[in-house]
């Protein structure tokens, strides 16, 4: 579910490189990254600071990407060793595995939804709350920025494969199933609106006791109907 955003990794050509739209590691990551990942870290967490830094002092279609590279102190071409794109910047996170991490950790026989609720409440007291300024940032200009604001929806397309997986396997179906996918996508959704929600509140309430409450409700409906 990526929370929303893609993940997005630095390639580096020389070694046959990776996709630059997913996986990347941060000071999240359980094993320790050796020296040059390490450096690849601090890269893309620069260019990312100065690009949120230059959208929200001069605005996000104004900024291009020669300026990001300027501020980054890299050249043009290095930026999208780490990004795809300008758009990746503010769409572009590491929860993946985080998320793939907090739903298996959660009991076996326990009920899929409530697997994968719980496993977001834990990230979101964990990662996310570490995170907090910087999410809030990115989630703002999603939100108000009608170019980042059309793409959203296809961001969040793309980003639902993998926790497809994770409910299939809990409910012994395929991720291609219908029934499957229909619950991803109201994951999904739930997610997402949570997410904008909070950051159109400036942060205020905290992502767990609205992920708790938003969770309490779709439960509660449905149990009514």
């Amino acid at each position: 579910m990526s929370l929303v955003p893609d993940a997005a990794a630095p390639t580096d050509a020389a070694d046959g490189g990776s996709d630059p739209s997913r996986n990347e590691g941060t000071c999240h990551m359980t094993s320790a990254p050796g020296l040059r990942e390490r450096k690849k870290i601090r890269t893309r967490k620069v260019i990312r600071q100065e690009a949120l830094r230059l959208f929200l002092e001069f605005g996000y279609e104004e900024t291009t990407i020669e300026h990001i590279a300027d501020a980054s102190d890299i050249a043009p071409s290095t930026f999208f060793r780490y990004f795809p794109s300008k758009e990746h910047v503010v769409f572009a996170d590491e929860y993946d595995s985080l998320i793939e991490h907090a739903i298996n950790a959660r009991p076996a026989d326990e009920q899929v939804v409530d697997a994968v609720r719980n496993g977001i409440i834990d990230l979101s007291r964990t990662a996310l709350a570490q995170d907090h300024d910087e999410l809030l940032q990115r989630m703002q200009l999603i939100d108000r920025v009608p170019a980042l604001r059309s793409r959203l929806p296809q961001h969040q397309s793309e980003e639902t494969g993998f926790v497809a997986s994770l409910v299939a396997q809990r409910l012994g179906r395929e991720p291609s199933d219908f029934e499957v996918r229909v619950l991803v996508s109201l994951l999904s959704t739930i997610v997402v609106e949570v997410l904008l929600t909070w950051a159109r509140h400036n942060g205020e309430r905290p992502l767990d006791e609205l992920f708790e409450s938003s969770f309490a409700f779709v439960g509660a409906s449905f149990a009514s109907a």
